[in-house]
């Protein structure tokens, strides 16, 4: 775990410990405070994007071809897709939604 929680900081992102199994915060001040002292087994790893844009390719055959379109050295996943996530930073972007 302490690998990521580096790798993420090396890309000046704020890792956060989540509950366990789930994509919900563990504890308060998340949003402002550094937490990363705070990390106990079994947590989930989130992080605070602030102006950073997370491209979350879901389909293994679509991250195949995103680093086409999306200029970034910033890219993490899973063992079945390792190439899931791509970071950009995108300065005065509006967060949305997208389902």
């Amino acid at each position: 775990m302490r690998e990521f929680i580096e790798k993420y900081q090396s890309w000046n992102l704020n890792p956060i410990p989540l509950k366990p199994r789930q994509k919900l915060p563990k504890l308060k001040g998340w949003q402002t405070e550094d937490q990363t002292a705070k990390f106990t087994a079994g947590d989930n790893i989130g992080c605070v994007l602030g102006d950073v844009v997370d491209i979350d390719c879901d389909w293994p055959a679509v991250s195949r071809y995103v680093h086409y379109f999306v200029p970034t050295d910033c890219v993490f996943g899973r063992e079945a897709n390792p190439a899931a996530h791509f970071l950009v930073h995108a300065p005065g972007v509006k967060p949305f939604k997208y389902v």
